[in-house]
């Protein structure tokens, strides 16, 4: 007779997006400040450009719009993009929750796993090769533009299935 395999159920903690929370795993895409390292513009300008970080793809980008139904916050299985930046932005002031890990010799660090609040005003920039499960919505969906090279749904992911 075949044995269930155990299913070990962790429970994280949602945090706030900020500095702390997203660690060296990508950047906040928010408005800035004048005095903000990132400005690129000189103050008294028409419009202020500020750059939060060069996005990495293998090939020609897209930028697309989605929409994710609520479907809970259980988080089956943790992907990365090993050559690609994953962008994140919010419309509408929609919000929605990502989880993100540390590699750990090319397996998620499932003891460093962070569920990270998108509250709608700013998005997130993650680095290639960040183990990163997105979008889980807080209320009934959650609506966002995504910036990606991947129109093969296989092309540049790896995935780790957690009840494996």
């Amino acid at each position: 007779m075949a044995t269930m395999t155990e299913i070990a159920v962790r429970r994280i903690a949602v945090r706030q997006l900020d500095e702390e929370a997203l660690g060296n795993v990508g950047s906040i895409v928010t408005p800035g400040s004048v005095t903000d390292e990132s400005l690129n513009r000189a103050p008294g300008q028409m419009a202020f450009l500020w750059v939060h970080q060069f996005l990495d793809y293998p090939s020609r980008p897209y930028i697309s719009s989605n929409r994710f139904y609520y479907r809970g916050a259980r988080c089956e299985y943790l992907q990365r993009h090993p050559a690609s930046t994953v962008v994140i932005i919010p419309f509408g002031g929609t919000q929605g929750v990502i989880f993100v890990a540390d590699d750990a010799d090319g397996e998620p660090d499932l003891t460093r796993v962070r569920a990270i609040f998108l509250d709608g005003q700013r998005g997130i920039a993650i680095n290639p090769g960040v183990w990163v499960r997105y979008a889980y919505p807080v209320s009934a969906f959650f609506d966002f533009a995504y910036v990606s090279a991947r129109v093969d749904p296989e092309d540049d992911i790896e995935r780790v299935y957690l009840e494996e």
